[in-house]
């Protein structure tokens, strides 16, 4: 029952009904979903874990983009609270 519970979660956060959830969709979505990131995405993550220790409150950042340029450069645009608690757009 765990696997059916499993499966159809995974479908469901593709937006794919459960009926059409087939085992060979669940396996193709579940692959995808483990993979290791590519390079760019890697590096953008790891920007944006390092740019939230620096936040006075690291749980109010939301990333609207983050990228990677040709050349290596990560820029990012996140909103975060500042200590009135009115959010501001960084980038």
């Amino acid at each position: 029952m765990q696997r059916l519970e499993a499966r159809y979660e995974t479908c469901a956060k593709h937006y794919i009904p459960p009926e059409k959830c087939t085992p060979e969709i669940y396996q193709q979505l579940k692959d995808k979903d483990e993979a290791p990131p590519d390079s760019k995405t890697a590096t953008a993550l790891s920007a944006v874990r390092e740019y939230r220790t620096r936040l006075k409150n690291p749980d109010s950042m939301q990333v609207h983009t983050a990228y990677v340029t040709n050349n290596g450069a990560v820029c990012l645009e996140i909103c975060g609270a500042e200590c009135y608690g009115r959010y501001v757009r960084f980038s």
